[in-house]
């Protein structure tokens, strides 16, 4: 599976936050509860119980989503670091 950094930043109430993360791509079938997915939208959620299912059809779902019947691939993230600037000392 494909593995990568990725370094993002966005405006929330007046403050930068950046993001800071290392990005596995995995099948849906290896991603279990307590992991930390990222989402298309760029956001990350924590997998409970909840959030798998299974579908006679479409085999496992991840907060209702096939990913594509197991053709796309999931990004598990992988040490998450969320801070402002001033904690990644960036001027």
């Amino acid at each position: 599976m494909k593995n990568y950094h990725i370094t993002y930043s966005y405006k929330h109430q007046n403050n930068v936050v950046i993001v800071d993360c290392d990005i596995e791509e995995v099948h849906k079938s290896d991603i279990k509860r307590g992991d930390t997915i990222l989402l298309d939208n760029g956001d990350t959620k924590t997998i409970c119980m909840n959030n798998l299912t299974w579908d006679k059809f479409l085999g496992r779902c991840i907060c209702g989503d096939s990913y594509n019947i197991g053709r796309k691939l999931v990004k598990r993230v992988h040490n998450l670091k969320i801070g402002t600037a001033s904690y990644y000392k960036v001027i």
